[in-house]
């Protein structure tokens, strides 16, 4: 729920074996109500348009309430009533998870609903939509950090003051969200071989010096750039810690579930390759998992008839992402001098963590 009282988001979850589809509705008008309380009580003004329900998991038959809110209004001088802006992702009869795929050129002669799904907005400054198909929001950060990573390159005056600028940048830009950014390690290094040839003569690197030595501190012989993967994966590392250790958040839950999916999506995968043996306790309980898909709907050029309607199940999940990042740094060979440095310069520096 993305509110305008405050500009913040609140997370709602329930689960659906204790509760309906109903009963879920009235705890989210339950908490627009007390935003409007908020609101009227400091007399914060509001803005309707900014803010948008995102309701996930509705079968497909249940029908949408319309939900409102009211909240302070400074040209009406008083509480003034609105009716929310609402986007729901539906699950169809088997469970599989409803998604759509429209060309640009088309999406605004669709229907309303799947128009409101691919609508991209800010995730925790990512850009993504309702589907979480953030990979145009990467690719968008990515071409912004090249852009300023020029500008701060031509307008510095001094080798300090480029570090500086620099350091800022990288430090923002990897710690804001690093779960929701699923970046690889290749994504990371991408960046990183861009720092490397736009600092390698700035910041007074010699033809015979390791490249990697722009990312090693000062004390130990290097220029002291921050390397975007060391902080990326860094930042990611903590804020997984952080969230999964309160098991009562919200978010905490919403973590543990995306690992618990994507276990049972693992095993269920081995079971249909046949690598499971057949008398196993492991093949006997993935026997009994529901997996639910991924159902894409596709359009080209008619806006009313599709022409494909396809089930995967090869979809990742959040933390599955960001479990592949560390967990392929952690397997890296010790031995490499590129990487025993890596990790030297990432473990002195989360010494406490």
């Amino acid at each position: 729920m993305y509110t305008y009282v405050d500009d913040a988001k609140r997370f709602i979850a329930v689960p659906k074996s204790t509760h309906t589809c109903n009963e879920f509705f009235e705890i989210v008008q339950g908490y627009c109500d007390l935003l409007a309380d908020l609101s009227l009580v400091i007399e914060m003004g509001r803005n309707v348009k900014k803010c948008t329900l995102y309701l996930y998991n509705i079968p497909q038959e249940v029908t949408i309430p319309t939900f409102t809110s009211i909240a302070w209004s400074y040209d009406a001088q008083g509480p003034v009533k609105g009716s929310l802006v609402v986007v729901t992702m539906r699950r169809d009869r088997t469970g599989n998870l409803l998604c759509y795929d429209v060309p640009k050129a088309i999406r605004t002669n669709i229907s309303q609903h799947i128009q409101d799904v691919l609508i991209d907005h800010k995730y925790l400054g990512i850009t993504t939509n309702a589907q979480l198909d953030a990979m145009e929001g990467i690719t968008k950060l990515v071409n912004k950090m090249h852009q300023r990573i020029g500008m701060i390159s031509r307008s510095s005056n001094s080798v300090q003051e480029t570090k500086s600028h620099h350091n800022m940048l990288v430090c923002q830009t990897t710690t804001f969200s690093p779960i929701c950014l699923s970046m690889s390690l290749n994504d990371c290094s991408i960046i990183d071989k861009h720092l490397l040839n736009t600092y390698k003569y700035r910041l007074k690197h010699m033809t015979n010096d390791a490249k990697h030595s722009i990312f090693i501190s000062e004390k130990r012989g290097g220029i002291g750039v921050q390397c975007f993967t060391i902080e990326y994966v860094g930042a990611l590392i903590r804020d997984i810690e952080v969230f999964i250790t309160k098991e009562d958040r919200v978010t905490a839950h919403a973590l543990l579930a995306s690992i618990d999916e994507t276990k049972k999506q693992s095993l269920w995968k081995l079971l249909c390759d046949g690598k499971l043996p057949t008398y196993s306790s492991a093949y006997s309980r993935t026997n009994n998992l529901h997996i639910s898909g991924r159902r894409t709907i596709k359009y080209l050029q008619d806006v009313e008839v599709p022409i494909s309607d396809t089930i995967s199940y090869d979809h990742t999940h959040t933390m599955e992402r960001a479990i592949k990042t560390t967990s392929s740094l952690g397997f890296m060979l010790r031995d490499l001098e590129f990487c025993s440095r890596f990790n030297d310069e990432l473990l002195l520096k989360e010494q406490k963590s």
